[in-house]
C-alpha cells in the first residue's frame, strides 16, 4: 500500500495504529526516507505521543533539510509540548520555504501570542494577509488569530 493510501486509508478513518504500522514498514523498506519519518511523526502527535513524534520529525529534516511539511509538523508537535520557542523557529524556517502556506502563519501568530510577543509589527499574518484571508484590527485578538 502506497504512504498516500495508507494515510487517507487508514488516518482518515481514525485508524491510526493500522497507519503507523504502514508508515514503519515503509520506513523499514527504505530507512533514509523523510516522508515516512514526517509521516510516522505527524500519526505519533496525533496519538499524542510527542517525543517520538519529534524524533521522527528531526529525522526528516535531518535527511532533508528543507522539507517544510517536516518543519511545520515539527512546529506543531513542539507546541503541542510547550516548547513554543523551538516551535516558533520551526514555523519561522517552514515560511522561509513557504512563505505562502497560511496554516503555518496561522501557528507562528498563536505561538508568539502564548510567548508575549506578537504585536501589530511582527505579526505573520499581516505580512501575508491576503494568504490567510484574514484582517488586522486593533488591539489584535485570540479569535482573530485563531480564525
Amino acid at each position: 500500500m502506497s504512504l498516500i493510501m495508507a494515510w487517507g486509508t487508514f488516518t482518515l478513518r481514525g485508524e491510526l495504529n493500522r497507519a503507523l504500522d504502514e508508515f514503519r514498514s515503509a520506513l523499514y523498506l527504505r530507512p533514509d526516507s523523510p516522508y515516512a519519518n514526517n509521516d510516522i511523526g505527524l500519526v505519533l502527535t496525533k496519538m499524542g505521543r510527542l517525543d517520538e513524534a519529534v524524533d521522527h520529525l528531526n529525522a526528516a529534516i535531518r535527511i532533508l533539510p528543507n522539507f517544510p511539511t517536516a518543519h511545520y509538523n515539527l512546529g506543531n508537535a513542539l507546541l503541542q509540548k510547550g516548547q513554543t520557542n523551538d516551535a516558533i523557529k520551526e514555523f519561522e524556517h517552514e515560511l522561509a520555504l513557504q512563505p505562502d502556506h497560511a496554516p503555518a502563519r496561522c501557528n507562528l501568530a498563536i505561538a508568539l501570542l502564548n510567548q508575549g510577543q506578537l504585536n501589530q509589527s511582527n505579526c505573520p499574518i499581516r505580512k501575508k494577509r491576503s494568504s490567510c484571508g484574514l484582517t488586522m484590527r486593533k488591539p489584535i485578538t485570540v479569535w482573530e488569530i485563531a480564525i
